[in-house]
């Protein structure tokens, strides 16, 4: 795989975390949807708005290591995808 693809790759699992999170407050905000990752749940309920801060640094570390496997990045990254899809469907 090319660097212009593992970069490609990388920069749809970043955005999709960004989307991730950006879909989990408005769902979870309108009373729509929970929270299912219960490590996430119990950040949440820990430090409340502030849990975006420690899951999008590990998102980045994940992407860190992920990047040197491009192939498990592309497939980490396709579920991901399925991930923001299932919030935008609540």
């Amino acid at each position: 795989m090319t660097d212009a693809y593992k970069r490609a790759w990388l920069l749809a699992f970043v955005m999709l975390q960004i989307a991730d999170c950006a879909s989990t407050v408005h769902f979870i905000g309108n009373g729509r949807g929970i929270e299912a990752n219960p490590i996430v749940s119990i950040t949440m309920n820990a430090i409340g708005s502030w849990w975006i801060a420690p899951k999008m640094l590990v998102a980045l570390g994940c992407a860190a290591i992920l990047v040197k496997r491009p192939w498990v990045l592309a497939v980490m990254t396709i579920l991901y995808g399925f991930v923001v899809l299932n919030n935008l469907m609540l």
